[in-house]
């Protein structure tokens, strides 16, 4: 089921990847829209002009993303090459489309939109979420809070 969920900043990421998929709403959305919209979402994010420095900003892949993702791929400082942060965040972003699949799982509901996941993420992957090391700051001293692979998916088209 895709919808608006009421978080905003995965609302946000749903109504940019309705307009990269070229859909009114997202209850059109299906997985092969998404797919259209994440390659979008490399041509515009993995592209040159944004690990170019402009002066004087630093590039927006690597500041401005460490802003809304701290310690994910691209502001990631030990991934030393830009072409090593295209890489993991590529497999970062393709390990979320394989989780769409509808499968039964077990586990919590997605705090954006309830859906069960046995997924729990950290800052690095939403905004404004606690490190996924700090088990205190969660509930039942798990590793991140419950996010749904689609929810996670949609943060990325924040930016």
């Amino acid at each position: 089921m895709r919808r608006f969920t009421g978080n905003p900043f995965v609302d946000a990421g749903i109504a940019g990847i309705c307009a990269a998929a070229q859909v009114s709403s997202p209850a059109e959305l299906d997985n092969e829209h998404v797919e259209h919209a994440v390659q979008t979402l490399y041509r515009v994010l993995l592209s040159d002009s944004a690990f170019k420095q402009q002066p004087p900003y630093k590039c927006f892949a690597s500041s401005v993303m460490a802003m809304i993702f701290p310690n994910s791929p691209l502001p990631q400082a030990s991934y030393r090459t830009d072409e090593l942060k295209r890489q993991k965040y590529r497999e970062r972003v393709d390990e979320l489309l394989k989780e769409l699949a509808p499968k039964p799982r077990g586990g919590n509901g997605c705090f954006a939109c309830g859906q069960p996941t046995d997924q729990h993420r950290g800052r690095d992957w939403f905004p404004l979420m606690g490190s996924a090391d700090l088990v205190n700051f969660h509930p039942n001293l798990n590793q991140g809070h419950p996010i749904c692979a689609f929810c996670a998916l949609a943060v990325q088209f924040l930016p």
